[in-house]
Order: structure tokens, then C-alpha cells, then sequence
């Protein structure tokens, strides 16, 4: 019979390539996750509508670390609602409460080939996640698909008209300084269109792109 420590280090190493579905039928095909722990007793796992409580960190391929305050301070989000990067929207599902997992996100479904901020393109983030707890978001609202309200012509891709069209809708005035329409349609477009192509795709809008909860 293996002594616990030993099952412990062979969970420790269990690393598998997960494909899975999504809500929107894409396919996650690269997305690793690793098992560290599981409890012994699981009652129910997470799936989407549920909130998740969670710390976790994030480190780069040659272990730099570039997101450590979430071990400290628990972290929330709606699994299913596109609040975060499709990797992790992939790689949180079925867990349960205690659970620990390591997850391996290439470019593709996190932030693309241009990076985001600090980060730099084309690499594989790491993560280290622990579940603390989570529980099923009674009539939770719909949330509205932001994208395609925004994507008037329906072309798969958001210009700068029609991202100034919706900001205008939304009730932001078109005055001079960093609170007005224009400034903030500038720095829109610096943060998402990633590939400084002139237009934001659907894969790297960061809002809702979902009509299903």
C-alpha cells in the first residue's frame, strides 16, 4: 500500500492537456492543469453561475512572478461570465472546495501574442490556484453580450466609430482632459487592440462576448 506522501507527490505531477468545451463551443485544446490536491470527499463541483473564492499566483515560464497579492487576499469572480481570461474560464471548472491546481494558459487564451501591461508576448502563464469555497448565484441578472451591442455592422471586429458611438450612448461627453470620450477612446484602444491593427477583435476584447449566462 503507498503511503500518503507518496500519493501526494504523484498528484503533485499529474499534468494533463485539458480540451474541454465552452458555453460558446470553443475548444480550449493547450490549456494545462495540475493536480496538487484534492479532497478526499467532494460534494459538488464548480460549473458556471457559481462564485468562486479563490488564491492563487501567477509567475512567467522561467518563474518570474508577476501577480502574488491574490495569495494573501482571497479573490472573486462568476466562473461562465467572461470576467476572466478563457484559460482560466477553462481551467476551474469541476474543481472542488480545497482543491488546489496548477494551471498552464498559452497566449492563445490568455492574452494574446502583444501581451497586456507588464507582460510580454507570446508566453505561457503559470498559476498556482486554491479553491476556498464557492456556491451557485441565485437569479443572477443577464449580462448583456457587449460586443456585439457595440458591433453595429456585425463584422466580428469593433473600429473607433463604433466605439465612440457606445461610449456615447453609455453618457460619457466628448469635453478635453483624461474624463472625457476621446481621451478615454485613445486609451480603449491602447489596452485592447493588442495587435495595434486599428480595430479590437473578439479575442482580445476583455468585456462580456457572450449572450448565455
Amino acid at each position: 500500500m503507498y503511503s500518503k506522501e507518496f500519493c501526494e507527490m504523484i498528484n503533485a505531477f499529474i499534468f494533463f492537456a485539458l480540451v474541454i468545451k465552452s458555453h460558446a463551443s470553443e475548444m480550449f485544446g493547450g490549456v494545462g492543469i495540475g493536480l496538487i490536491s484534492r479532497p478526499a470527499v467532494c460534494e459538488r463541483t464548480t460549473k458556471d453561475g457559481d462564485l468562486l473564492r479563490l488564491r492563487f499566483n501567477g509567475t512567467l515560464g522561467d518563474g518570474t512572478p508577476f501577480d502574488t497579492k491574490y495569495m494573501e487576499k482571497p479573490f472573486e469572480f462568476i466562473l461562465g461570465e467572461d470576467q476572466m481570461i478563457s484559460g482560466w474560464e477553462a481551467g476551474l471548472r469541476d474543481m472542488c472546495k480545497g482543491e488546489i491546481r496548477s494551471l498552464t494558459i498559452p497566449p492563445k487564451y490568455a492574452y494574446g501574442n502583444n501581451g497586456l501591461g507588464n507582460l510580454p508576448s507570446r508566453v505561457n502563464l503559470h498559476f498556482i490556484v486554491e479553491l476556498l469555497s464557492f456556491h451557485a448565484v441565485p437569479n443572477a441578472p443577464r449580462v448583456e453580450n457587449t460586443f456585439k451591442l457595440i458591433d453595429k455592422n456585425r463584422d466580428g471586429v469593433l473600429t473607433h466609430d463604433e466605439v465612440f458611438e457606445y461610449l456615447q450612448l453609455s453618457g460619457i461627453r466628448d469635453e478635453p482632459g483624461p474624463l472625457g470620450l476621446r481621451h478615454m477612446l485613445r486609451e480603449i484602444f491602447e489596452e485592447e487592440d493588442r495587435d495595434k491593427n486599428g480595430y479590437i477583435s473578439q479575442q482580445e476584447f476583455s468585456g462580456r462576448k457572450r449572450d448565455e449566462l
